[in-house]
């Protein structure tokens, strides 16, 4: 499913099929813990916003960081965050917080995401140590 990114029409960290996948999965999440049970639950609902916010902030940063190495570290970090969230997301579920359906939509998500940053996270990982 996911491949090699095509880094030549990436302008911005907008443009990475990486941080689309993290933005809507951030978006998700603030959505599903602003009612219902979710906000309730202060520590859940802020340790969960807080990784997704994290996965979609990390690879902003690390877009604009001048060395691909510098840029793969933040790539490490949002894979980081995407497993919290898959666990978090483990947790909503056995809590009831969600329904199957958003349980399986934003488990999907984020495995995408996951994947998409790992092949960047690769390529940069090919890259010249400096360039």
């Amino acid at each position: 499913m996911c491949t090699v990114p095509d880094m030549a029409g990436v302008r911005n960290h907008e443009d990475l099929d990486a941080w689309k996948l993290c933005w809507e999965l951030k978006e998700r999440v603030f959505v599903f813990t602003a009612t219902g049970p979710a906000s309730r639950d202060f520590k859940f609902r802020d340790q969960i916003r807080s990784a997704a916010s994290s996965a979609a902030d990390c690879l902003s940063e690390g877009f604009y960081r001048y060395y691909s190495r510098e840029f793969a570290r933040f790539c490490s970090m949002t894979r980081g965050s995407l497993g919290e969230i898959m666990n978090q997301l483990q947790h909503a579920k056995e809590q009831n917080y969600v329904s199957t359906s958003e349980f399986d939509e934003g488990s999907l998500l984020a495995r995408c995401a996951m994947g998409k940053t790992t092949n960047l996270l690769k390529y940069l990982l090919r890259c010249p140590p400096r360039g």
